[in-house]
């Protein structure tokens, strides 16, 4: 039980659409090219003229111009989640974007709707802010039996598990700006109990009405110039910002059994800061010191020496940033580290999101590992003087700077106004190697979507990708047709290289029409009999494809109880004389078959119908379900046999002539001949002595 209480959670796939991005990808040339998202409000959000004021204190005003708003808030495909229209027009975007980036989320991490359905998967989302309703609550018109449901903050996690069909645990968190990570940290709890068995967690935050920004105004605490200087000089509060972020997780050790890609490993903190500070939103370095202590107790100075980079709550407020600096340095000395680390805030890029904001972070930290480099934290050329950054051993980096190659170790701060604090300590993981000639070529590439128009927003995403001519073909082949949700509108397509597929993907869009199908494809596996056997036959599928040779391996294995041969070895060692052999010839087609046929379903062509003839009958009935592959090898161990203790006697098959004609001429044979076997009208086997 302790070790189930303390096991890491693994991060296996991630989503997000911010200021400036709205996948992974846009994310980090944001934030390797050291982008500032703030921007004036959009007019279409509201007439922010009519509730500016630079006076802090002037009534139902607001002195922010700025923030960091998202490049297409209201575009939403709703029928890829099976919401009708009138549904769609009453709902909050928070919904919409949590839906959006965990179904990219669960892309990224190779899950497919089917995989999902029905599954014991928990929903864990932060959200602390309800621009949407208040607009409802503000008039009385439009208001429909869809509303109550599209406007309520606790439906974005159950919307979540009702379009996905997921059975677990499912609860918006609101601890204020640290909802999004401790919904991640309550989300790694569930883990380790077993209350689910993956989490979708993360939190979201969305900006429609001057509100919000009229009371922490008030409240001094938004930047009056538009800007989270973060750890600057020139901090003067924080800005504003919008979007979602989405993480998928799981208990390590079920990662690792699941063959899942596992892109870090996290151990999560928490706790609250009670009355040690005053008034209530302020931040106290006494429980976030403690908080540290309590997380790195278990770790020993040589373990803690590896951690390089921090990113940090880094608000970019006067007593916030001071505050969390100090008591990090101090956990350092304390522990007697003459380490210099780096530190850093995404919210001098795009904002502060807010809800959102934690799990933006462990983003952030998790694309910098994935590219071995740590991005600049802007502002970082006016240090603020409240921080001694040489004592404290802390360092804001000012540029983009190569992360060591191995394993990365790091950390994610974040702080709700109402004192709880959440701590992440981030890991990744070693990559494993490469394991070469385990892929078919040519490859087969899928792209779907719920309408034309969307598949070929897929089309067209993927060719836009920075990095397109980078990626490895079979890679992007397995996913493609294994790790995706294939939907009505589908392209598929063969390529030998990269170059091939995106020409054939151009292609494919430069046509102004595209040819449609009115039903689906009926896929029938056909399993032949004899005469299927071929010199050669097997060795580059066993070379090439871990399905195909695992396949084979595994009837290797039950064959071993019946023979002392292998027909793996005898395969791959085959000579003329193994092709007159009554006992090995059967088997070796049954095991190419079963191979086959293994390697077409896992790439996602599942047969609707299954023939088998002669010995083809036995792979059809193991396809089928029919027999288990032990009680399979058997059978046809059994058949094969039979069939070479019986003596003499030759057969040939006719094709392509009318089996009646075959059979006026082997009558002449007086008995000697006969048509054993008729395969259709015009495809017979005549036996004979």
């Amino acid at each position: 039980m302790e070790d189930s209480i303390s096991e890491p959670i693994a991060v296996i796939g991630a989503g997000f659409k911010g200021p400036g991005a709205d996948n992974l990808e846009e994310l980090w040339g944001v934030l390797e090219r050291g982008e500032n998202h703030i921007v004036d409000i959009p007019k279409e959000r509201w007439n922010n003229d009519a509730f500016y004021d630079p006076d802090p204190q002037a009534v139902s005003k607001s002195y922010v111009r700025k923030g960091g708003f998202m490049k297409n808030p209201f575009a939403f495909d709703n029928r890829l989640f099976n919401i009708n229209d009138m549904e769609s027009d009453q709902m909050d975007p928070q919904q919409k974007h949590a839906l959006e980036c965990t179904y990219r989320a669960m892309e990224h991490a190779g899950l497919t709707r089917n995989q999902l359905k029905g599954t014991n998967t928990g929903v864990y989302i932060g959200a602390m802010n309800s621009d949407y309703r208040s607009l409802y609550q503000a008039r009385s018109s439009g208001v429909t039996n869809y509303t109550v449901t599209g406007i309520s903050n606790s439906i974005i996690a159950a919307r979540i598990a009702f379009c996905f069909d997921l059975r677990g645990p499912t609860m918006v968190i609101d601890t204020g700006c640290s909802s999004a990570l401790i919904a991640i940290h309550t989300a790694s709890q569930a883990l380790r109990t077993g209350d689910c068995d993956l989490a979708i967690c993360g939190g979201t935050n969305f900006m429609v009405t001057p509100d919000v920004f009229v009371h922490l105004s008030k409240a001094k605490m938004v930047s009056p110039t538009g800007q989270c200087h973060a750890f600057s000089d020139k901090a003067d509060g924080y800005t504003r910002g919008e979007g979602c972020g989405i993480v998928v997780l799981k208990r390590l050790s079920q990662a690792q059994r699941d063959g899942d890609r596992i892109l870090a490993t996290i151990v999560t903190g928490t706790n609250q800061d009670g009355h040690s500070v005053t008034p209530i939103s302020a931040p106290s370095r006494e429980q976030q010191l403690s908080l540290l202590e309590n997380m790195y107790r278990h770790m020993t100075n040589e373990e803690l020496e590896e951690l390089d980079y921090i990113e940090a709550h880094g608000t970019g407020t006067a007593t916030g940033d001071p505050t969390e600096a100090n008591a990090l340095g101090e956990l350092f000395q304390r522990r007697g580290s003459k380490k210099v680390r780096l530190m850093g805030s995404i919210k001098t890029n795009i904002g502060h999101l807010e809800s959102a904001a934690g799990v933006v972070g462990l983003i952030k930290v998790l694309l910098m590992m994935e590219h071995s480099k740590i991005v600049p934290s802007l502002f970082s050329e006016t240090p603020n003087k409240k921080i001694d950054f040489e004592k404290l051993k802390l360092s804001l980096p000012s540029k983009v700077m190569d992360w060591k190659k191995g394993q990365h170790l790091a950390c994610v701060n974040s702080f709700g106004f109402g004192g709880s604090n959440c701590h992440v300590i981030v890991k990744s993981q070693k990559k494993e190697t490469e394991l070469k000639g385990s892929e078919i070529k040519p490859a087969i590439v899928c792209f779907s979507g719920k309408n034309e128009a969307s598949l070929r927003g897929s089309l067209k995403d993927f060719l836009e990708y920075d990095n397109v001519g980078c990626l490895d073909l079979h890679d992007v082949a397995l996913t493609s047709t294994v790790h995706r949700t294939h939907y009505t509108s589908r392209f598929a397509t063969v390529a030998s290289n990269l170059g091939q597929l995106i020409s054939h993907l151009k292609e494919e869009l430069d046509k102004t029409s595209t040819e449609r199908r009115s039903h689906k494809v009926s896929t029938v596996f056909v399993f032949g009999g004899m005469g299927t056997a071929w010199e050669g036959m097997c060795k580059e599928m066993m070379k090439e494809s871990e399905v195909f040779r695992s396949a084979l391996g595994e009837i290797d294995d039950f064959l071993g109880k019946h023979v002392s041969w292998s027909v793996v070895k005898r395969l791959q060692e085959v000579t003329p004389s193994d092709y007159d052999d009554h006992l090995f010839i059967p088997i070796a087609i049954f095991a190419c078959q079963v191979g086959l046929a293994s390697l077409w379903m896992s790439l996602g062509v599942k047969p609707n119908q299954i023939v088998g003839q002669s010995v083809g009958e036995v792979a059809a009935a193991y396809t089928a379900g029919l027999l288990t592959l032990q009680d399979a090898v058997k059978v046809i161990y059994t058949r094969s046999l039979l069939i070479s203790r019986v003596t003499g006697g030759k057969m040939f098959v006719v094709r392509n002539v009318p089996t009646d004609q075959v059979k006026a001429v082997v009558g002449k044979f007086q008995g000697k001949a006969c048509v054993s076997v008729e395969y259709s009208p015009v495809s017979c086997a005549v036996s004979s002595d």
